[in-house]
């Protein structure tokens, strides 16, 4: 088996696990409740000896009035974050490339400024 996932026989499948089928990867979270006390992890993983190349994509549930900040950390190194604002939206993220090197350890988490909302990330790749 590759990596640390999830082979699937079923390809439909959400938690914070990473997923194979063939040669591609996702990981779906599903909801996930988001406040402002700390970064909530949607998303985390290990991967095995295979190179991914990936979308992450990130969502929530507001529209307007409070802060969002994204994380996304590779074996314990922050390679992106974000801080932005809702009012008026500022979001700038969309789709987010990356390679995924070989036995990585990757988490993506969230945090919302001042109220509980919840949010779902997905990360969809493919094995090179």
């Amino acid at each position: 088996m590759l990596g640390g996932g999830n082979p699937v026989s079923s390809p439909v499948n959400t938690g914070a696990t990473l997923n194979y089928v063939g040669n591609r990867v996702y990981a779906y979270s599903g909801l996930v409740a988001g406040s402002s006390s700390s970064y909530q992890t949607a998303l985390s993983f290990e991967t095995g000896s295979e190179l991914i190349l990936a979308k992450f994509q990130y969502a929530d549930s507001t529209a307007a009035g409070d802060t969002r900040s994204l994380k996304l950390v590779m074996n314990s190194q922050t390679v992106y974050e974000n801080v932005y604002d809702t009012s008026p939206l500022q979001y700038s993220d969309g789709t987010i490339h990356l390679i995924i090197p070989s036995f990585t350890k990757f988490t993506a988490s969230f945090k919302i400024g001042t109220t509980t909302e919840n949010a779902t990330m997905q990360l969809t790749g493919v094995i090179l």
